[in-house]
């Protein structure tokens, strides 16, 4: 069973109780996957997001998820949907592969439009293996960056949120390494890494 739907800002996280999610409904739900560390060279540049490149949104850069279907319970299940369609693997591979991993509600009520975490605790590569189910330590930055994961996205990138915070507010521009990219959503992924770097 998935772990209770909790905030990041509960006193209680991070937390083993279990609980049922909020009720079906309409909504979208983005799932924002945060490793602990991430090695650029022999430099660790602190906590890292996942995003994938939007080939529909003229290439621009943002979380997985979509909108709920028909299928699905609610908000958080469209999302965690929506993230094994868009990236091409299924996230409980991280579940049974990192020891430690967390599930949790980005903001403190059930909304029709939400975030949720996977935080695990390892470094980026080692998630990355896990969830892809092989070894991509010897992939280059670039081949990430263009390597088709679904009809929806063209590319993925683990990024320091630290980036993310500081990209432009307005137009979203920010690097991945030494590429010039955009955000999708610039102040809903900027808010979103703000509430992240919180968590350490």
């Amino acid at each position: 069973m998935l772990p209770r739907p909790v905030s990041i800002f509960d006193s209680s996280f991070p937390t083993s109780s279990i609980g049922a999610p909020p009720p079906m409904g309409k909504g979208s739900g983005q799932v924002y996957l945060v490793t602990t560390s991430m090695k650029v060279g022999s430099k660790n540049v602190g906590p890292a997001l996942l995003l994938v490149k939007e080939t529909n949104h003229n290439d621009s850069w943002g979380p997985p998820g979509g909108q709920t279907d028909a299928t699905d319970h609610s908000v958080m299940f469209a999302a965690l949907r929506e993230f094994n369609e868009e990236v091409g693997a299924d996230w409980t591979m991280l579940a049974n592969s990192i020891g430690k991993m967390t599930l949790l509600r980005l903001k403190n009520q059930p909304s029709k439009n939400e975030g949720w975490v996977i935080l695990v605790e390892t470094d980026a590569q080692t998630a990355e293996n896990a969830l892809f189910g092989q070894d991509r330590s010897n992939w280059n930055l670039s081949k990430r960056m263009k390597t088709k994961l679904s009809q929806e996205t063209g590319g993925y990138a683990f990024v320091a949120l630290s980036e993310i915070v500081n990209a432009d507010p307005n137009s979203g521009a920010f690097k991945i390494g030494p590429n010039a990219v955009k955000l999708r959503y610039p102040k809903f992924t900027r808010d979103a890494a703000q509430l992240l770097q919180k968590l350490f």
